[in-house]
């Protein structure tokens, strides 16, 4: 499977077929993460620099890189390990500015107004690159009132409480990151509308 690489403005640099294990963790209520093995050449010191992103083919999301870190293993051949999180943990560098306050109201439309409010709807040095996705219109509904706190966290508590999902989707053809929403589907046998799946040591 090859890695995708990008600038930060999604134009294309090159890919990655050259490596030894790649993680690609999603999570449900915050920004998924990454970590990818590889050897040390000078394409990869080259191409997988701090703040590109790389991109899996089917994959909703891009990850950003953040660190970078060397190591030698038992026989002397240096290997580099890259890691960082899906660009959902951009959101991570606001600081909710306004107060938001809001009784039964869909913690779908407070999760949208919280983003808007501190990355798209701002002054010009608090926007950040993320337009508002597809509405899907969820039911949930709390009560919530907050000032000042960090946004990524604030979204992830909403997230717990309503079991509402929520990413920063990326279309890769016109350049454009989206926040949105989501939901799981529910695979448990206590329902008939899905598939079940179920999950034994008797089916290893």
């Amino acid at each position: 499977m090859e890695i995708y690489v990008f600038d930060k403005n999604l134009n294309f640099i090159d890919t990655i077929d050259q490596y030894t294990s790649l993680q690609w963790i999603r999570r449900y209520h915050t920004a998924g993460s990454f970590e990818l093995h590889c050897p040390v050449t000078a394409h990869i010191i080259q191409t997988l620099t701090r703040n590109n992103l790389i991109w899996i083919h089917g994959s909703k999301e891009v990850g950003t890189i953040e660190y970078r870190f060397l190591s030698t293993d038992v026989n002397g051949t240096e290997k580099m390990m890259i890691v960082g999180r899906f660009f959902t943990s951009i959101l991570d560098r606001r600081i909710q500015y306004a107060t938001e306050n809001h009784t039964n109201k869909q913690v779908e439309l407070i999760m949208r107004s919280m983003v808007d409010r501190n990355c798209i709807s701002t002054s010009a040095e608090r926007k950040l690159p993320v337009l508002l996705g597809e509405l899907k219109g969820y039911t949930e509904r709390t009560d919530y009132q907050k000032s000042y706190g960090n946004l990524l966290e604030e979204l992830t508590a909403l997230s717990q409480t309503s079991d509402i999902g929520f990413l920063i989707r990326t279309d890769m053809e016109n350049k454009k990151h989206y926040f949105e929403c989501y939901k799981g589907i529910d695979r448990s046998i206590a329902q008939d509308e899905n598939l079940h799946v179920v999950f034994s040591r008797e089916y290893d």
